[in-house]
């Protein structure tokens, strides 16, 4: 008499041989130690000031997936949330206006020394997670431009990303006698909820067939698992200006590295 088993499924009763589960298994231990043989790596190609290309070695492609979304998605950066006007005569309405300051990029390297709202006790803001600018500007000339040079702020390192830059983001423009006072709160956030806080542009990858030792063939027959974890990606993407190219892969290796601990 063949062993057998009796599974239930759907309401229907459904013989399978002991024996095949047990070599699936078997084959299913043999591909978690070849897993495990495999390490994860990634290298910077070509690194310019706001444009990055780097390769992800030894994965799957759902790893690769997963890396993408983290980078546009997950990284904590800094935007303004929160915008109080006290006097606005411009043509642009206040909506309009706090609009564009929340789209204004934050140097966000120093990010990591705030909390999160949701993680502070404060009611709404306080110094341990946000950061106020403060604009107040009266035009006396024909016309004036206010740009990123008029956001007034004590802290010395979350900043307009332009500071340094002759070229400021014109965030609005006043006519004779027109004027703005107004108090803007940047606080913490990740490109999930909103993508003010996403740190990249455009991201994409696309599998490299062969990459120094990284080789995408399968030849033989064992390695046909192994090749489907070794797989090669060539990553491109474009920051917007919170963070360095080099800090935004950093940190979402990072963040990628602690999620699939959490599944070992």
């Amino acid at each position: 008499m063949n062993s057998s088993t009796e599974i239930v499924t759907m309401g229907k009763l459904i013989e399978k041989p002991i024996d095949g589960i047990i070599k699936k298994l078997q084959s299913f231990k043999e591909k978690q130690s070849i897993c495990d043989k495999t390490y994860i790596s990634y290298e910077i190609i070509d690194i310019e000031e706001e444009t990055c290309s780097f390769m992800l070695k030894n994965c799957s492609t759902r790893v690769a997936n997963e890396l993408r979304k983290i980078i546009y998605s997950e990284i904590p950066t800094m935007a303004i949330e929160l915008v109080e006007i006290e006097r606005n005569s411009s043509f642009l309405s206040d909506e309009f206006l706090a609009h564009r300051l929340s789209l204004i990029p934050l140097i966000s390297s120093y990010s990591d020394n705030l909390l999160f709202s949701h993680n502070c006790i404060c009611d709404e803001k306080c110094q341990r997670c946000s950061v106020d600018f403060e604009i107040d500007v009266v035009c006396t000339s024909n016309r004036k431009n206010i740009t990123t040079e008029h956001l007034i702020t004590k802290s010395k390192d979350i900043l307009p990303y332009d500071i340094l830059n002759d070229d400021k983001i014109i965030i609005n423009q006043l006519k004779k006698g027109q004027e703005i006072k107004l108090v803007a709160t940047a606080k913490k956030g990740i490109g999930k909820y909103n993508s003010k806080w996403a740190p990249v542009s455009v991201i994409s990858f696309s599998q490299v067939e062969k990459y120094n030792n990284c080789d995408n063939k399968e030849n033989k027959k064992d390695e046909i698992y192994s090749n489907s974890y070794k797989k090669c990606f060539k990553f491109m993407f474009e920051s917007i200006g919170q963070l360095k190219p080099r800090e935004i892969v950093k940190k979402g290796v990072e963040i990628l590295q602690k999620r699939l601990k959490t599944l070992i």
